[in-house]
This record gives structure tokens, sequence and C-alpha cells, in this order.
């Protein structure tokens, strides 16, 4: 019975693993860079040219390029964190019952 369970939790486990290494992964530095070459870009045009509604849109720009640029210093990586999942959690609790 025992073989049983830790069969099916030894699948839990290599299936939730899976479709987790499926993710793709994008290099946070590479588009920091992008950002801050777009930020340049902005600060090299002649602003007094543009009219009010050209402004906003590159005021939004940089508000999203801003908070993008927070996120990528506050995101390290799913390396640095520990996730359980709900189906690791079942089956930690059904090897503490059945032992």
């Amino acid at each position: 019975m025992k073989t049983k369970i830790f069969a099916i939790a030894l699948f839990l486990m290599v299936a939730v693993g899976a479709t987790a290494a499926d993710a793709k992964e994008v290099n946070p530095n590479v588009r920091a860079t992008e950002l801050l070459n777009r930020v340049e870009q902005i600060r090299n045009m002649e602003l007094k040219e543009l009219t009010p509604e050209e402004k906003s849109a590159l005021k939004d720009e940089l508000r999203g390029m801003r908070d993008e640029m927070k996120e990528l210093r506050s995101n390290k990586g799913l390396d640095d964190k520990v996730s359980i999942s709900i189906g690791l959690i079942i089956i930690i609790l059904l090897i503490i019952i059945l032992i």
C-alpha cells in the first residue's frame, strides 16, 4: 500500500516540476538594458517640438518603464523563492498520517 502511495506522490511531483520548467525565461538584464536605451532616446528628443498629446504619451511610457524597472529589481527569480504546491502539501500530509 505504501509503495503505491509513494509511486503516486513521485508521479505528482514530477508532473508539477515539468509544468514549472515549461515557463519561458526572460533575461532581466537584457530587458533592463532595452529600457535604459529607450529612456536615453527620450532624453535626447526635442520635447519642445512635441504636442501635448505626445508629451502625455511619453510620460505614460516613462511611468510604465519605471514600474517595470522596479519589478525587475525586486524580482530575483524563482530560484530564490520557495513555493509548495497544494498537491505537494496533500502528499506530505498523507505521508505523515500513514507513518
